[in-house]
């Protein structure tokens, strides 16, 4: 696995989940002050892009997609650049469609992407080109966090769009390194659901939590900071914060589960990020804050490799299958949360309330990790 093929696999995540997903945390508030987005609608504008992540990655699980899986990829990426140009639109209707088809691009690139680098680091016995790999939501996000802001104040929240857009491109050119040597017996068909370890089950349901814990606090909390006066300056610093915390936490978490174990790691990373998702509101200052940002962007993303690498290695003969199982689960929980943090923060003015279900949720999730562990008895 050469530098380039490490770089374009690095970029597929980069284009599908730091400008799939996440341009739009930093991006909300200025939606919010300038195109009269409300709270409510932001909240249902995350979840149709979420809506649409789960499309994509029950879709990916196809057959249609075997051997067809690096073209799959590509297109995919093409479609998150040009949908996220379409959010420049003053339209909810635009917004909802578009975030919609931007996240079944997301979600069918996670999964598939996921796949082909994960067969191939695996092979190569190369087990931290996978955290590498999943560093690349972390770059996206960084590049986010810098980028809106700067694109902002040339020209508002559409400039924002359309030069996250624009970015997404150029970076789609890097995927000419990226190649697919596909196992013949990784066809989705080799390994019956019946014949998955009961460890796989546990982690579906943990990682179902996962998804609704984690995204509260991942979608709200560049609102939040910029809602509160005390705070507002550290808006932005704090999505840069996350960003870059999290691109070395999957190498961090990967090397915590090759030492104790990848579901107990997990679980302890499950634990750290339920407990960090409640700081602001514990100590509601500029500290509280740091402990969130840091807590979230050094734990989702050693979750999520930790969480597909043990789903791979659960079932060996049919990652695509395996790993699009574990991120639908996800994307259900994704679905989930937005609307239920924003319902809570129509009607209570706070985000407190979501902050402790999101926290609460991975408390429970990592708890079912933790006895999936003791259950399977390793």
């Amino acid at each position: 696995m050469n530098g380039r093929y490490l770089l374009a696999a690095v970029v597929v995540l980069t284009v599908a989940m730091g400008v799939g997903r996440f341009a739009y945390t930093p991006l909300l508030p200025l939606m919010q002050k300038e195109a009269g987005l409300s709270h409510a609608m932001g909240g249902f504008v995350a979840s149709s892009n979420l809506a649409g992540y789960l499309l994509g990655a029950l879709s990916a699980t196809a057959p249609v997609f075997h051997g067809k899986r690096l073209l799959a990829v590509r297109a995919a990426l093409v479609a998150v650049a040009i949908t996220t140009a379409l959010m420049a639109f003053p339209s909810a209707e635009v917004w909802l469609a578009a975030r919609f088809a931007t996240g079944v691009a997301s979600g069918l690139a996670f999964v598939l992407g996921s796949s082909i680098i994960l067969d191939r680091a695996l092979a190569e016995r190369k087990p931290q080109a996978i955290a590498i790999f999943y560093s690349g939501v972390g770059l996206g996000i960084v590049l986010s966090a810098i980028a809106v802001p700067l694109l902002a104040r040339a020209g508002g929240w559409q400039t924002g769009w359309l030069g996250m857009a624009a970015i997404a491109a150029v970076l789609c050119s890097s995927l000419v390194w990226l190649d697919d040597r596909q196992r013949p017996q990784d066809t989705g068909e080799g390994q019956p659901s019946s014949s998955y370890p009961a460890l796989y089950w546990w982690l579906l349901a943990a990682y179902t939590g996962n998804g609704m814990g984690y995204i509260i606090p991942a979608t709200f909390i560049v609102a939040m900071i910029a809602a509160t006066p005390a705070l507002m300056r550290y808006a932005d610093a704090s999505w840069i914060v996350v960003g870059l915390v999290a691109m070395p936490s999957a190498v961090f978490w990967n090397r915590i589960g090759l030492r104790i174990g990848r579901d107990r790691a997990l679980a302890t990373a499950l634990a750290v990020m339920g407990a960090g998702a409640v700081a602001p509101i514990v100590a509601p200052n500029a500290l509280g804050v740091g402990v969130a940002a840091v807590t979230l962007g050094g734990t989702f993303l050693g979750v999520t490799a930790l969480a597909n690498a043990l789903g791979h290695e659960l079932a060996p003969y049919q990652s695509q299958v395996a790993i699009g199982r574990l991120t639908t689960s996800f994307g259900v929980g994704q679905i989930i949360g937005p609307a239920v943090g924003g319902a809570l923060l129509a009607a209570t003015e706070s985000y407190a309330p979501a902050l402790i279900v999101a926290a609460a949720v991975l408390g429970v999730s990592a708890i079912v990790m933790v006895c999936g562990s003791l259950t399977a008895g390793s």
